[in-house]
This record gives C-alpha cells, structure tokens and sequence, in this order.
C-alpha cells in the first residue's frame, strides 16, 4: 500500500526556519481556502490535481513490484506581494529559506518511510497566486517541487 499520505505528513512536520521564522505547515487535512495576513509566512502542501501530482508509476519486471514517482509541491508564501518594493527587497530571505529547506532535506531523504526516497528538489523564488482562482491573492515566495520515488511492492 502507498504512504503517501504518510509522506504528505512527514513534510507538514519538517521544519524549515529562516531569520529565526518558521512558517507554518498546512497539511492535505489543513488547507486554507484562502490565506489570511496573520498566517503569513506559511507552507502549503499542493494535493493532487494541483501544482503536485505523482504521474510516473512503472512496473519494475515481471511482477507486481512497482515505483511511483510522486511531484509534490510545498508552496511558501512569505507575505503579500504588494508589501515592500518588491522581490529585490526579500530576495536574501528567500534563498535563505531554500538553503534551510535544502539543509532539511538533507536529514529527510527517506521522508520517514522504509519504502521511499526523495529523488531531487527544485525551488522556484518568484510571485504565487493563491488560491489559483478569482478570488487569489498573490504573495511572495519560494516554491519546492520534491520528486519522491516510492517502491510498492505485492
């Protein structure tokens, strides 16, 4: 049986701190349909169907053995975009936010499970509308895609 959800969890619980702020994690249970300036800065685990998405699953030979390759995407926002003058003004903190989600990642590899593997992670600085619909609000922030490869096997 997949862990996934025990992978969205495990990445909820790592905490990634920078200029002594770690922001608060929302997990699949815990998504805000909107975010509110008192939550910021804050993660935001994408569920499926969203900016994450696992979409390579192969068999591995004959049998039922298979590996997934989940995308999971863990949004900062780091506060609104229309605060300060811009990028330029929060760029060192959020490089330094990469650098200590990079460090976590480090100690986390395995995210927890016997039968998983953190493959790769990239991170994306820039602006981020969310929720992605009418009603968003855009904020600035770091975006993590972690590249997850889990074994299942049966």
């Amino acid at each position: 049986m997949s862990v996934i959800l025990d992978i969205y969890s495990h990445l909820a619980g790592m905490d990634v701190t920078v200029n002594a702020i770690t922001p608060v994690a929302y997990d699949l249970g815990k998504l805000p349909d909107a975010v509110e300036p008192a939550m910021l800065p804050c993660r935001i685990l994408m569920p499926m169907d969203s900016k994450g998405e696992g979409r390579d699953y192969a068999f591995n030979a004959l049998g039922n053995t298979t590996k997934v390759t989940w995308h999971i995407t863990d949004l900062m926002l780091w506060r609104m975009s229309d605060t300060g003058i811009g990028l330029e003004d929060i760029a060192s903190v959020l490089v330094g936010y990469a650098a200590a989600y990079a460090e976590v990642l480090r100690s986390n590899r395995a995210m927890g499970q016997a039968q998983a593997h953190l493959l790769n992670a990239r991170f994306v600085y820039d602006t981020f509308k969310y929720p992605n619909s009418d009603n968003g609000q855009y904020y600035d922030g770091v975006e993590v895609t972690l590249d997850i490869e889990e074994v299942l096997s049966g």
